[in-house]
């Protein structure tokens, strides 16, 4: 739906997904190039090839945008020249290098916005390369993002559970701060979880452009839950979520499923009691018991 709650038209539903799709290639290339931002001349390029892929395709693949980047029309050459030659090797590897058959054929799943929650499992990525979790982040975010942000889709919970990972890739960085901003236009709610408060340091040193960042959605938070710290770590914690020394007294001396609740001006203890449906999900500790 557009502005107006009227049903959107062809073009500009179209102009949606071909916006969606150089937004995600853009960070793909840039994960792969080590991080480093396009070159205007190669964002153009990236453009002319998710184009070209988009109007040759019924289902537009990474190999064809790799195809359209290398081998461009004389059109688009005179326009770029080579600037897109090294776009494509880049994501050659995403064919034909150590991630090879993960990202470079159409999507396996199906993602069903009517479902009552879903959960993305990335425990298969145990010992990849930071570039594919990174690049797996950007697509499964990028999929997630296009669901919870049409007005149609009801309100969410967004729950990003290992932080600190979201927290070290500045792309995903970006998107969930926007996304936070944009919360209540979309009726999300978004729950962002850290072991500790230290877990920032992922985002960047003190100063810099991330950071400042993942500081933000810490100083947007209306509510902050903390659980049980320890010692070395309740300072920092105290600082970043500014608790008073009362809090962070309380903080200290709190039990296993016990939890500060702090909401504005005001804090509760909280204790959360796991029912027997819910143990076999959250209960991380079942490895740990001797049988």
């Amino acid at each position: 739906m557009n502005s107006e709650d009227k049903p959107l038209s062809d073009f500009e539903w179209a102009a949606i997904v071909s916006s969606r799709r150089l937004a995600l290639l853009g960070t793909l290339v840039s994960i792969l190039l080590g991080g480093r931002m396009l070159e205007p001349a190669e964002h153009v390029a990236l453009t002319r090839a998710v184009s070209h892929a988009a109007e040759y395709n019924k289902v537009p693949t990474i190999p064809h945008v790799i195809s359209a980047l290398k081998n461009p029309s004389e059109e688009v050459r005179a326009e770029i020249q080579d600037q897109g030659a090294n776009l494509g090797h880049a994501l050659t590897r995403c064919v034909t290098g150590d991630i090879a058959g993960m990202f470079d054929g159409e999507s396996t799943v199906s993602f069903n916005p009517d479902a009552p929650i879903m959960v993305i499992d990335t425990s298969g990525l145990t010992g990849a390369s930071s570039e594919a979790v990174s690049i797996t982040s950007a697509c499964t975010s990028a999929w997630v993002e296009a669901v919870v942000t049409n007005k149609e889709s009801g309100q969410r919970v967004v729950v990003y559970e290992e932080g600190w990972d979201t927290l070290s890739d500045p792309a995903a960085l970006e998107r969930m701060v926007v996304q936070w901003k944009l919360a209540r236009e979309y009726g999300i709610t978004n729950l962002l979880i850290l072991h500790k408060l230290a877990d920032l340091d992922m985002a960047g040193d003190s100063g810099s452009k991330p950071r400042a960042l993942a500081e933000s959605l810490l100083t947007d938070a209306e509510i902050r839950i903390v659980y049980r710290q320890a010692p070395g770590a309740l300072p920092t914690t105290k600082k970043n979520l500014g608790l008073t020394t009362a809090e962070a007294e309380k903080v200290s001396k709190l039990k296993k499923g016990q939890g500060l609740w702090k909401v504005g001006p005001r804090s509760f203890i909280v204790d959360n009691k796991m029912t027997a449906a819910e143990r076999p999900v959250f209960d991380t500790d079942a490895r740990m018991e001797s049988k």
